[in-house]
């Protein structure tokens, strides 16, 4: 049986709770009429080595027009099983990045990355800050960064120690960072 994580049902309660941690966009959960088939190819690209349920799919409003789908779902192999979420950012309905936050104690990133043709423009950044936010309401813990942290991702984590915004520790000499 999935352990469908703690989920907010009540429109209102959700978004206010996620825009206490981004304040750039709007969360709703949506249903199936509401993606079109687009949305429906990049979560499929998700489901490599094994099919999965999405429990629940939301879609984040940015204030710049960008959309984001975040599919909630649970992943199991032999060894184990873990709730993951899905992440697609989107603009102009062509895919910008994709994102992963898997969460067996902690929610970690699993991997993130953004399409060569905007990178810099600060989706990366803005990614992280989302998945926090969606960790923050749905498993009501803060993100932490993935082992091995890339260079690149770690760049963006530096970023947020600078801004306050999140923490690193040196856990068995390999940095790791995790939101506030």
């Amino acid at each position: 049986m999935p352990r469908s994580p703690e989920i907010f049902h009540e429109e209102d309660d959700l978004n206010e709770s996620f825009q206490e941690y981004f304040s750039e966009g709007t969360l709703t959960e949506i249903g199936p009429s509401e993606y079109d088939d687009h949305i429906v190819d990049a979560l499929r690209s998700f489901q490599d080595e094994v099919d999965y349920v999405w429990q629940h799919v939301y879609r984040i409003d940015h204030d710049n027009g960008d959309s984001t789908y975040a599919a909630c779902s649970e992943r199991e192999t032999k060894i184990k099983t873990w709730d993951v979420i899905c992440i697609l950012d989107t603009r102009d309905g062509k895919k910008i990045g994709t994102g992963w936050i898997e969460h067996e104690d902690l929610p970690v990133v699993g991997w993130a990355e953004t399409t060569e043709d905007v990178r810099g423009q600060g989706i990366g950044i803005r990614r992280l800050r989302e998945m926090n936010a969606l960790a923050q309401v749905i498993y009501k813990k803060p993100l932490h960064s993935g082992e091995p942290i890339e260079p690149e991702a770690e760049k963006l984590w530096k970023n947020l120690v600078h801004n306050q915004e999140a923490d690193k520790e040196i856990i068995d000499g390999i940095p790791r960072y995790f939101f506030r």
